[in-house]
């Protein structure tokens, strides 16, 4: 790399000022970069051991097996050199080895770079310094370049420690999600194949398997019915076959973009003229409460329950199923639509297409096997409450990935500095 482009990636990193009691330097300056070497699959299988080998994939902290040997042994920043994940850097600490797709950082003297630090500071920006030509890299000489404003060591590690600390608590958020996901799939199976009994429990099919019986769809309780959509729902409907011309108007479009696995994402919606929509609205008027179903494309089975008050027009890559409000609670379709169960048999009804698709007929001829009304409605109850314990843990992942991120933002750049007290407790 030219002296010349190592100049201009060093001036774009500048800042106009520095806080007082901090150094501007890059990270070549401040540690010695290096790198890994070449360990294959077999190298793995052959000498398998305790020590991990990391790689370019940040999946399980990019680690892709063991080895009996270590190369690297204590405290290292690393990062991803090649490849989609390039820039993503981690903290080592301990015996590891690293591939050739990944850089090693560690401070020239020590005690002057905290790398806890490092690896959350350079995390925020060293994906602007990727090189996009080609395969995605970012290489030694570069981040070598990357110049940052270092804090005194001491501040560095109380920054580190604030920042990790939001990081724990993320990562504890996540695990819960992760647990009441696991939990809701098992819930999810049961109650649509067990179903709820009058004791409000689970049927049991080994202890009672007088209480289940044959039937097209596999064993189901005694008392449930296998029926088709069409024979329980009020209307099954795809939006126009015609793209509108109107690119603008009073009239929002949804299109199969906007249906997700469960929601709605409403973020990037069509408008057009109120003459097409109500061409449109005439032959597929969708109401709230209407479950809407993705027929074409990748996203083909994702299903979600109408919440918009106002109509609006639908292309035809999206259905409209509303439900006889007497035999089908529509809560209980959409999760039933959503299940794994019922997405195989989705994924098999385009088996052989060249174009994956559902028609208006294979919807209608779908089977459920189908509780009774109120027992759709325990069984939608049941699904709802896991499922509102779920979203109140990711909307708190969320709110700490907002303050964590406001806290880089602020501790970073010395625009909010660490308090004596904190310091003096940081690890």
């Amino acid at each position: 790399m030219s002296d010349l482009l190592l100049e201009h990636l060093k001036s774009i990193s500048r800042i106009d000022s520095v806080p007082d009691g901090w150094e501007y330097d890059s990270v070549g300056g401040k540690c010695k970069i290096g790198r890994g070497r070449v360990i294959s699959q077999i190298e793995i299988h052959e000498k398998p051991g305790p020590y991990p080998v990391y790689s370019s994939q940040t999946i399980n902290e990019g680690c892709m097996g063991y080895l009996a040997t270590n190369d690297f042994d204590g405290e290292y920043a690393t990062w991803t050199t090649d490849g989609a994940n390039a820039g993503t850097v981690f903290y080592r600490k301990g015996k590891f080895n690293c591939t050739n797709v990944c850089g090693t950082i560690q401070p020239k003297i020590a005690e002057s770079v905290d790398l806890n630090f490092l690896t959350c500071h350079l995390n925020r920006i060293s994906k602007n310094y990727v090189s996009y030509h080609g395969n995605p890299k970012l290489m030694n000489e570069v981040m070598a370049s990357i110049a940052i404003t270092f804090p005194p060591y001491k501040e560095q590690r109380g920054i580190a420690a604030i920042l990790n600390s939001v990081d724990d608590a993320i990562r504890r958020t996540d695990a819960v999600i992760g647990k009441l996901r696991l939990m809701r799939a098992g819930m999810l199976h049961d109650l649509l194949t067990r179903g709820i009994d009058e004791n409000g429990e689970l049927r049991d099919p080994l202890r009672y398997p007088e209480q289940f019986e044959d039937s097209p769809l596999g064993r189901i309780p005694v008392g449930w019915d296998v029926q088709t959509f069409e024979n329980i729902c009020d209307k099954i409907q795809d939006g126009t076959h015609f793209s509108p011309t109107s690119a603008f108007g009073p009239c929002m479009y949804i299109t199969s973009k906007n249906i997700r696995f469960g929601y709605m994402e409403l973020t990037d919606v069509g408008w057009i003229s109120q003459k097409e929509h109500d061409a449109i609205y005439k032959r597929c008027d969708v109401k709230p409460g209407d479950i809407l179903i993705t027929k074409d494309g990748a996203n083909t089975g994702n299903a979600a329950v109408n919440e918009i008050v106002e109509p609006f027009s639908l292309l035809s890559s999206v259905a409209l199923i509303r439900c006889n409000e007497k035999k089908l609670d529509n809560i209980f379709l959409l999760q039933t639509l959503l299940s794994p169960l019922f997405q195989k048999i989705i994924q098999e009804s385009m088996s052989g297409n060249a174009i994956t698709r559902l028609t208006l007929e294979k919807i209608k001829n779908f089977q459920i096997a189908l509780p009774s009304y109120n027992e759709q409605i325990l069984i939608s109850k049941s699904l709802i409450c896991i499922q509102d314990k779920i979203g109140k843990e990711e909307r708190y992942c969320k709110k700490l990935t907002i303050i964590k991120q406001a806290l880089m933002q602020d501790l970073l750049t010395g625009r909010v500095r660490v308090p004596e007290k904190l310091l003096e407790a940081a690890p």
